[in-house]
């Protein structure tokens, strides 16, 4: 992760330079290129549009090199952008945001980041906008994600570290974009335990990149989320999915941890990974299933047979789910749960629920 506040606008800007003086260099008068512009738009980097009538095109752009110069300058000076500056950026969010100009928009933000504290502000509001499920700018999280890492590492940096200032729905965002950056472990680990909301801390946590020296760190980070599912959950499994002895260790360690939370976890985990039976491992048991509850299934418990079938690949629970989705026959359903075997009568149709369980585990 970058540290210092003015990098994404100096190189935004550097980068405008670099492009407009080698352009310049074959538009001069008197060369081969020379052209006169009678109408033509010239769009800044930050999105802005110029109509230059009446102009030679290599005048006009000659006038933008020396705005971006001191433009470069004034960020390398750490000086607050003008007023009539902002305003006029300001003015540009609107109609794009009518147009649902997304990545017009996703360019903007990142201008307005680029100026620091005075632009903040400004970029949250587009920001807020570009989160808005009803928006409809033609953006993924993906594509918000990768221009925040690209464009905007230090408004990202500045808005984790900033709780009161930006937004939950901004900060979980930023922490998404950690995926995409190769920021140190240890930095984000540090980000983890100072976070207070839930949802931004289980973003962070997707972030890390654990390793098996890591697990001590990862078993604090648990103690501090205790509370917090969605952190405990991605923090216990990136400890169980670096499937070492060690890794086995801290789960069975985790499985008698006062939180309940913590424990629950821990000890799916453990059937995950060392699963006391063969056949459909439900990590992901649908929450409105007739078939979940003491009396059905349950999250961590392992589908083995399906009457007289044996579940022993994700094929033949497919072909079973196949068969049974629009059945009201009863079937016998026999699960493994922490090692005991159960059995229960279902209609088909309820059982086909089970529909997010995702692969198969084998008894060792």
């Amino acid at each position: 992760m970058k540290i210092s506040p003015s990098l994404a606008g100096i190189a935004l800007v550097a980068g405008v330079l670099g492009a407009t003086a080698g352009f310049l260099a074959g538009r001069l008068p008197g060369g081969a290129n020379e052209e006169t512009l009678t109408e033509r738009q010239l769009t800044a980097a930050d999105g802005s549009g110029v109509v230059e009538s009446g102009e030679s095109e290599s005048a006009a752009l000659q006038q933008k090199l020396k705005s971006a110069e001191a433009e470069l300058e004034r960020l390398r000076a750490g000086i607050s952008p003008p007023a009539t500056e902002l305003g006029e950026m300001r003015r540009r969010i609107d109609p794009l945001v009518e147009a649902k100009e997304g990545r017009a928009l996703l360019r903007l933000m990142a201008s307005f980041a680029s100026r620091g504290e005075p632009g903040r502000a400004d970029a949250i509001a587009i920001w807020l906008k570009l989160l808005d499920p009803e928006g409809d700018f033609g953006l993924s999280s993906g594509d918000l994600e990768e221009a925040l890492h690209h464009w905007m590492p230090d408004f990202v940096e500045w808005a984790l570290r900033n709780p009161s200032l930006a937004p939950s729905e901004c900060r979980e965002s930023a922490a998404a974009s950690l995926e995409e950056s190769e920021a140190d472990p240890k930095e984000i680990l540090r980000l983890l335990n100072a976070e207070k909301d839930g949802k931004v801390a289980g973003s962070i946590a997707r972030a890390l990149d654990a390793t098996e020296e890591m697990i001590p760190e990862l078993e604090a980070a648990i103690r501090v989320h205790a509370e917090n599912q969605h952190a405990v959950y991605v923090l216990v499994h990136r400890i169980a999915w670096l499937r070492k002895p060690s890794s086995l260790a801290s789960l069975r360690k985790l499985a008698s941890d006062p939180s309940p939370i913590v424990r629950e976890e821990a000890q799916v985990q453990i059937q995950r990974h060392d699963p006391l039976a063969t056949g459909l491992f439900l990590d992901y048991a649908v929450k409105y299933s007739k078939t979940l509850g003491p009396m059905g299934v349950l999250r961590g418990d392992i589908l083995v047979a399906i009457g007289d079938t044996l579940l022993t690949s994700l094929e033949s629970w497919k072909q079973q789910v196949v068969t049974l989705q629009s059945s009201d026959e009863i079937v016998m359903v026999t699960i493994n749960r922490a090692g005991s075997t159960l059995s229960f009568h279902m209609k088909g149709r309820d059982v086909a629920e089970i529909n997010e369980a995702e692969f198969v585990v084998r008894r060792r």
